[in-house]
């Protein structure tokens, strides 16, 4: 019976390699998403890697793998994967239920340092929408304010001159603005200065050395912040302020 099962089992996977070698990134990941309905969680993960494998990323994508993951219990990988989706589509709710979810299975509960009311909302409002998002909104605002600007210099009513000024300021206002909110995001996309811990447990040293002093430890599934490198080590940043360096093998960049 148990050689019945192995040869199936190669069987499949054997198949299993033949599809995939043969479709489209669109079809496999089709396939992961039937794989996935039906319950059979590690060949949904394979079959949304091998879309990886091929170059095509996206935010359903990382979702999707992040979701199997968890059904498998394997909750650092979860969390890997719904970081990235959230880079993406970070005003995905459903996304962000998740990894509340997956981060309340990990051992490290960190507490973040407070931040001043205002700074704490303008960070938010940045990560509550993608790159493109802001983009978008900085070029709409630019071209009404240069209509506005138009109005304000060809027309002949003097209150609509007044108007069309001070409006024209707010929308450049608001142009400037979400341009800034563009490239903040698109840095947090593109720079991969946060990671997740992957290494079952990492002891913290206070310099990029082996014998150096141990100052605290981490475990699996913690996000980081990375601030500066130094050979095979990284600084890392918690978010309750601890600071202090690790090996680059124990953690996997966003």
């Amino acid at each position: 019976m148990k050689m019945r099962t192995v040869t199936f089992t190669a069987i499949l996977l054997f198949f299993s390699t033949i599809v995939f070698s043969q479709a489209t990134p669109k079809k496999i990941f089709e396939t992961g998403n039937n794989f996935y309905a039906q319950g059979d969680y590690e060949q949904a993960i394979q079959a949304y890697k091998k879309v990886l494998d091929s170059g095509v990323e996206s935010a359903e994508l990382y979702y999707n793998l992040g979701n199997a993951f968890y059904r498998t219990g394997k909750y650092t990988d979860a969390i890997y994967y719904y970081e990235k989706s959230k880079l993406l589509a970070p005003d995905n709710e459903d996304l962000q239920h998740n990894l509340e979810m997956a981060n309340l299975q990990i051992s490290d509960k960190i507490v973040p340092l407070p931040e001043f009311f205002v700074t704490r909302k303008i960070k938010s409002l940045i990560v509550s929408k993608s790159a493109d998002f802001w983009a978008w909104l900085s070029i709409s605002t630019f071209i009404l304010m240069l209509g506005l600007m138009l109005f304000y210099l060809f027309s002949k009513s003097r209150k609509i001159k007044q108007i069309s000024f001070f409006s024209g300021m707010l929308f450049l206002i608001l142009s400037v603005t979400t341009f800034v909110f563009t490239r903040q995001q698109t840095e947090n996309l593109t720079a991969h200065k946060a990671a997740v811990i992957f290494a079952p447990s990492v002891y913290i040293k206070s310099s990029p050395y082996e014998n150096a002093t141990e100052l605290f430890s981490i475990h699996e599934g913690l996000k980081v912040a990375i601030i500066d490198d130094s050979g095979d080590w990284y600084e890392i940043k918690l978010a309750d302020g601890k600071i202090g360096w690790m090996q680059k093998e124990g953690l996997k960049r966003l």
